[in-house]
């Protein structure tokens, strides 16, 4: 039952998420409309407005269709060019900046609720086109929903300037480079919110021996973990949990996972239960893993250092927007120990080691950006702005000073200009 719930509270929490729940739901709300229109139509209150309205000389059944077809193939014609220019807009981002970055740009909020309003407006009109009556009928015409549908009409054409405005803003890299810095800070603040200091009383047993391997079962991308609802069943059990994979990291099936220090052999149904709070999938998700930002930033900056593309500046502003990310990462804590409700230790979520990420991230940026002075510059710049960090352990200063000697190694075998050499190695 509580893997259920656990199911239940993750698919709720990754239901807003999802690229078709807003349009969805707009568009429910527009039937949620016209039903209230339709049953509501011979009402008093109704009536009353349309007496008021009878000035606007709607009450013509075909002028009346001629309204509503001219509105709904307006809407048409600008829906499908607003998302054929969407289209157009995502290619060429992804094919200039990173193709990692079209699970973003897919994701804007604004252009879901203008798709979402233009298919709603569109269902609208069709609908209130159905429900009139024959020209020799009795109030033939819906008057009130045919204003709405005009209104409407003016609301798509004032969408479709803002649309325009949206698309032409988005597609700039350093809009682009803000809201990538944006979302994977607020991911990592939310991850940081979960964890707790791993101190003296919380630290890791030594002894795990006789600890319990439970292996995953099913390979992808440790995208999420259930803390809430795992934390509950670790406090019902009366057990202890050390998850042996960090965040981001890629699972294979059948590979160890968790260890328990169960004092009895777990059953294979405590293992599924145990295992529905880990959320394992193929896809890579910068909500649920800041780790993705951080690489999506890197791969911006390695990317408009390719010949094809030659952009610096591109690449100066995305290695800054990773400093202020890792200036964050380093003043949270990297031991993490999740407590009951006793204040004693029940979960040991594995961080990822400073020294790995930094080569992860600055490696690649080594390999690719180093023969040109200025981004060279920019790396080392930023790492000593990183050493600069109050409160920073000295074995992260050690680690950012040995990144620094193998920019410079680098920069050094690959620039010709003995200036330039010298300048580098100056910093």
């Amino acid at each position: 039952m509580r893997a259920l719930l656990s199911k239940i509270r993750r698919w709720l929490h990754e239901l807003p998420q999802q690229i078709w729940f807003l349009p969805s739901a707009i568009t429910m709300g527009f039937f949620v409309l016209i039903a209230l229109i339709i049953s509501l139509r011979y009402t008093s209150f109704i009536e009353a407005i349309e007496g008021q309205l009878s000035f606007l000389a709607l009450s013509s059944a075909d002028t009346a269709r001629s309204i509503l077809s001219t509105i709904t193939g307006g809407l048409i014609s600008l829906m499908v060019f607003s998302f054929s220019m969407v289209m157009v807009v995502l290619n060429q981002a992804t094919s200039q900046f990173s193709p990692r970055l079209l699970p973003g740009l897919i994701s804007n909020r604004q252009h879901q609720f203008i798709l979402g309003f233009y298919l709603g407006a569109i269902l609208y009109n069709l609908s209130v086109l159905a429900r009139i009556a024959p020209s020799d009928s009795d109030r033939a015409v819906p008057m009130i929903a045919i204003l709405l549908a005009i209104l409407f009409g003016v609301a798509g054409l004032v969408l479709f300037i803002v649309f325009i405005h949206a698309i032409s803003q988005s597609v700039r890299i350093d809009s682009i480079l803000d809201n990538l810095h944006r979302n994977t800070l607020a991911s990592m603040e939310q991850a940081n919110q979960l964890a707790v200091l791993n101190s003296g009383d919380a630290s890791l047993p030594e002894e795990q021996e006789d600890w319990q391997v439970i292996e995953s079962r099913a390979s992808g991308y440790l995208i999420g973990i259930d803390a809430i609802g795992l934390l509950e069943y670790c406090q019902e059990q009366d057990i202890c949990l050390s998850v042996l994979a960090h965040q981001g990291a890629f699972i294979l099936s059948e590979e160890a996972l968790i260890k328990i220090n169960a004092t009895s052999e777990t059953s294979d149904e405590d293992k599924e239960e145990l295992l529905s709070f880990f959320r394992i999938a193929a896809g890579e998700d910068i909500q649920s893993d800041y780790m993705r930002g951080l690489h999506q930033l890197k791969e911006i900056a390695v990317k408009a250092m390719s010949p094809g593309i030659n952009d610096p500046a591109t690449a100066l502003s995305a290695i800054d927007f990773l400093t202020s990310l890792l200036q964050s990462f380093l003043k949270q804590h990297l031991n993490y120990c999740l407590v009951g409700e006793d204040n004693s230790p029940r979960i040991w979520l594995k961080p990822v080691p400073f020294s790995e990420l930094l080569f992860r991230l600055y490696a690649p940026l080594r390999t690719y950006c180093t023969g040109d002075v200025m981004v060279a510059q920019k790396l080392i710049h930023t790492l000593r702005q990183l050493q600069k960090i109050e409160g920073l352990p000295q074995s992260e200063r050690d680690t950012l000073e040995n990144e620094i000697e193998e920019v410079k190694k680098d920069a050094q075998q690959r620039m010709l200009n003995a200036r330039d050499v010298e300048r580098i190695l100056s910093l």
